[in-house]
């Protein structure tokens, strides 16, 4: 019987001064210093489409 890896992705939107406080939890929560058990990294947005935070499209991140 063929074992299938369950995969989430969860994709979140933060402001810089959030993003270690919430890696460290994911990682914690996650635990992902346990091999096998997913993994998370950053990226750094310079504009975002198609999210309308008040209403207004197409914003520049440093808007928010």
């Amino acid at each position: 019987m063929p074992i299938e890896p369950r995969k989430e992705i969860m994709m979140i939107l933060i402001q810089e001064k959030y993003v270690d406080p919430v890696l460290q939890t994911i990682r914690q929560e996650g635990k992902l210093d346990k091999p096998g058990t997913g993994l998370a990294f950053v990226m750094d947005v310079d504009q975002v489409v198609g999210l309308t935070p008040y209403g207004v499209d197409g914003c520049n991140i440093e808007e928010f």
